[in-house]
C-alpha cells in the first residue's frame, strides 16, 4: 500500500510538466509570499472566540461575553447535547434572541457547533436548505 502511495506522491509532485523538472520543488519553496509587515499595519476587525457548553451554567458566562462588540462566537453544544436536548433547544432559543437583540447573525455549523456573528458580518447560507438554526 505505501508503495502506491509513494508512486502517486512522485507521480503528482515531481512529474515533469512543461519541461520543468523542479516545478515541485519551485512551489514548495515559496508558496506564498508574505510580507508579516503588511498584517501589522492593517487593525484587526473581529475576535474570533470559541466556546464550549458543558454545562447549563455555562450560558451565563457565555452570554455575558457575547455582548462584546465585534465578536465572533463559535459555541460547541455537542456535550450538552448529549445530556439533555430539551436544554439545548431552550439555550438556542436565547443564543437566537441574543443575536436579535445585537443585530448579528446566528447559523448552525456542522455536527454540533452554533456561530454567532456581530452586526456588520452574516452567515452565509444556500438558498432553499431548510436547514439550520435561524
Amino acid at each position: 500500500m505505501s508503495n502506491v502511495i509513494t508512486k502517486l506522491a512522485e507521480k503528482v509532485f515531481f512529474e515533469e510538466k512543461d519541461g520543468s523538472e523542479d516545478e515541485a520543488t519551485d512551489i514548495l519553496q515559496d508558496p506564498f509570499p508574505i510580507n508579516p509587515e503588511e498584517f501589522a499595519k492593517n487593525p484587526k476587525s473581529h475576535t474570533l472566540k470559541f466556546y464550549t457548553l458543558s454545562y447549563t451554567t455555562d450560558f451565563s458566562a457565555i452570554k455575558d461575553e457575547l455582548h462584546t462588540p465585534n465578536q465572533i462566537a463559535i459555541i460547541n453544544i455537542n456535550p450538552l447535547r448529549e445530556r439533555s436536548t430539551p436544554i439545548v433547544v431552550n439555550i438556542l432559543t436565547k443564543l437566537k434572541q441574543i443575536a436579535k437583540q445585537l443585530d448579528g447573525d446566528i447559523g448552525a455549523l456542522h455536527n454540533g457547533w452554533v456561530i454567532l456573528t456581530p452586526r456588520n458580518s452574516e452567515v452565509y447560507r444556500k438558498e432553499n436548505t431548510g436547514r439550520g438554526v435561524s
